[in-house]
């Protein structure tokens, strides 16, 4: 087995250590590439402590988690990896949120990195790839959406943007937050858009809106089955 990627964007600082306490589950070699924002930059020294051959990089604040992670991808030769791990610093729903899909609060976070929460949860995960062929992208159950669950916003958006780029229009299931593990080259497609990450809008303090990062959410799960695999 090849090394597996592991890509974390920074943007609630106080979220990296329990972010790092998860990378510590991984059991296989991996490479590890760091984004975060610029007010963030002092983190750069414990990053390197914690992982000495890291990648540390400052962005813009674009695209939520979505647009540096794709920033990272156009750096990235993904034939030397098997599998890739999305990570970022999600923060739980604000108690006006309530529930989403049954989970309340801080459980949404814990579902989001479920398969990294213990060194067996995260061999069980490799296996499941080792064993079956035809499994492109792993997350908890509590968190995968189906285009009759999503919100019309962005089933709507979504649908538009892959006309307009003549894929064609298939039921897919996508990974609400994210954060998964997956067959690396899956994400070629994502690469071969050619996209930066002043693609992205970029982030103030208004109010949440459907943009390109919620499209691509959606996207991720989309190439997954457009390429054959199932999540």
């Amino acid at each position: 087995m090849k090394p597996i990627l592991v890509v974390v964007h920074i943007y609630y600082a106080e979220l990296w250590k329990e972010l790092k306490s998860y990378l510590k589950n991984i059991t296989v070699p991996y490479d590890l590439y760091v984004t975060t924002v610029a007010q963030n930059k002092f983190l750069k020294e414990d990053v390197l402590s914690f992982n000495p051959k890291s990648h540390f990089e400052i962005v813009e604040n674009r695209g939520y988690d979505v647009g540096p992670f794709v920033h990272v991808l156009n750096k990235i030769n993904l034939d030397k990896y098997s599998y890739l791990i999305k990570l970022h610093t999600k923060r739980d729903f604000p108690a006006s949120t309530g529930v989403f899909r049954g989970l309340d609060l801080n459980k949404w976070r814990v579902c989001c990195c479920v398969f990294l929460s213990t060194k067996t949860k995260f061999n069980q995960t490799l296996k499941a790839f080792e064993k079956d062929p035809t499994l492109g992208m792993q997350a908890d159950y509590h968190i995968i959406v189906n285009q009759r669950d999503d919100d019309k916003v962005g089933k709507r958006k979504t649908k538009q943007w892959l006309k307009s780029h003549q894929y064609p229009l298939i039921n897919y299931s996508f990974v609400a937050g994210t954060m998964f593990f997956m067959r690396a080259h899956l994400l070629k497609k994502i690469q071969n858009l050619h996209l930066s990450l002043s693609d992205f809008d970029v982030i103030s303090g208004r109010k949440h809106k459907t943009q390109l990062a919620h499209i691509f959410e959606r996207l991720f799960g989309y190439f997954v089955y457009e390429g054959g695999y199932k999540l």
